[in-house]
């Protein structure tokens, strides 16, 4: 990724940020992944909401991103990388820090997975 941003100047960096936040419309992806959504939302309620809000789509104040409208593959594969040390360790990355802290909150693979099922019933934006 960072060879292929390598050239883009300012101009083209604030436009294609433009386009991508006002231009395509939020979609639900597929699930690839299966879990128990309702007992996922407990789970969610309980350990991601404070962070992450009620409604998976981020807060901003606390470097909290959107998990709704995530592929639940890249959401699976992103909480392992923080649960096995691999995310969340560079010196710069605070907020990454703070989650690595936080995801052995949620270590068993089922629980994840029930989570993540309840995120893929959420919305990808505010209506």
């Amino acid at each position: 990724m960072a060879l292929s941003v390598a050239t883009l100047t300012a101009e083209d960096i604030a436009g294609l940020a433009s386009y991508l936040s006002s231009e395509l419309p939020g979609t639900q992806p597929i699930a690839s992944l299966k879990g128990d959504a309702a007992r996922g939302q407990d789970y969610y309620s309980n350990l991601c909401s404070s962070c992450h809000g009620g409604n998976a789509l981020g807060n901003d104040l606390l470097g909290a991103p959107a998990l709704a409208g995530v592929s639940d593959w890249y959401l699976l594969s992103a909480y392992q990388g923080f649960l096995n040390g691999l995310r969340g360790q560079h010196l710069d990355d605070t907020y990454g820090a703070q989650m690595a802290r936080l995801a052995p909150a949620l270590p068993d693979s089922d629980d994840l997975r029930d989570v993540i099922a309840f995120i893929n019933t959420l919305p990808p934006q505010r209506p």
